[in-house]
């Protein structure tokens, strides 16, 4: 049975769960990071076809579990935080991926590519339809976002505009929320090398305890709403539209080129339980390849099938 290690690893995983093997090693910096690896029946050939694609799955959940570490612990409706959220994280992306590429890993067009999958012996961040969570939640309002790729990489995030009385409660009914609700807007940025690539959010929650019936200003969103990111974000509210916006501007200095993919995360506490909606990347482009460099079956597939 796989266990969590506790500490630096943030939740990682060691030993065997159903076929899927995990351990945990040492980046060059000395970080950990999740490495996974196959349980199969037999290994008397281990560069058959099926145990190369075997092993490039394992390899791009290894990489998502690194990739999105700060939402492998939690997200999974009726499992609970920690150890079982980042196996439901692992068991639930392995088999979406498994399907896709028992079709797809001897298709030599690099059309239908979903995933940034990595060649053999390839450790950076990359993109992809991953799943950061599953439940019942519906998202009743997709709020507004922007982006912009060249020179000056930005995204942006905003809310509806208001007509109503502007009541923290009417607010939160117009952008889909409840009091006490977390909204994590997740991108994946491209970077202008392989490994600068990385995951940017920005999350909007609210505390049960505030009054509902407060009348949302701009001088007063910051006391009502929790806001935060995990990138420099230049956030205002609009006394007029009653618009919250969030903007990521700093693309550039911190080496990305462009968003590729992103999704709405929603969290919700009834009676001491949490429920999600679920969470899937979704891409901006028909054609990463072309458009983000992502590496499909015909880039991939020779680096697993070698001896």
């Amino acid at each position: 049975m796989a266990r969590s290690r506790t500490g630096g690893t943030n939740g990682l995983l060691s030993g065997k769960l159903g076929d899927v093997i995990y351990s945990i090693t040492r980046n060059s910096d000395g970080s950990f990071r999740q490495q996974i690896g196959t349980n199969p029946v037999t290994r008397e050939n281990p560069n058959t076809f099926e145990q190369a694609r075997a092993r490039c799955t394992m390899a791009t959940i290894e990489r998502a579990m690194f990739t999105f570490r700060d939402f492998v612990a939690s997200g999974w409706e009726g499992v609970e935080k920690g150890t079982l959220s980042v196996s439901a994280f692992s068991q639930t992306n392995y088999n979406y991926l498994k399907e896709f590429l028992e079709v797809m890993f001897d298709d030599d067009s690099n059309y239908d590519v979903h995933w940034n999958l990595p060649k053999k012996g390839q450790t950076q961040p990359r993109g992809g339809n991953f799943i950061l969570s599953q439940g019942s939640l519906r998202m009743r309002k997709q709020w507004f976002l922007d982006n912009y790729g060249g020179s000056t990489p930005w995204w942006g995030v905003r809310s509806w505009p208001m007509v109503a009385e502007p009541t923290l409660q009417n607010w939160l009914i117009l952008n889909g929320l409840e009091l006490g609700d977390q909204l994590v807007f997740v991108q994946f940025m491209e970077g202008q090398t392989p490994s600068k690539s990385m995951v940017t959010y920005a999350i909007v929650a609210t505390e049960k305890t505030t009054n509902p019936n407060t009348i949302i200003t701009n001088n007063n969103f910051r006391q009502l709403l929790t806001l935060k990111s995990n990138v420099p974000c230049n956030v205002t509210f609009d006394n007029t539209t009653k618009v919250l916006s969030i903007r990521f501007e700093m693309g550039e200095d911190y080496g990305l080129r462009c968003l590729s993919c992103s999704t709405e995360r929603l969290r919700r506490e009834v009676n001491g339980k949490l429920f999600y909606n679920n969470a899937e990347l979704s891409l901006w482009s028909d054609d990463p390849v072309h458009d983000y460099g992502w590496q499909g079956m015909r880039t991939v597939r020779p680096s697993w099938l070698e001896s």
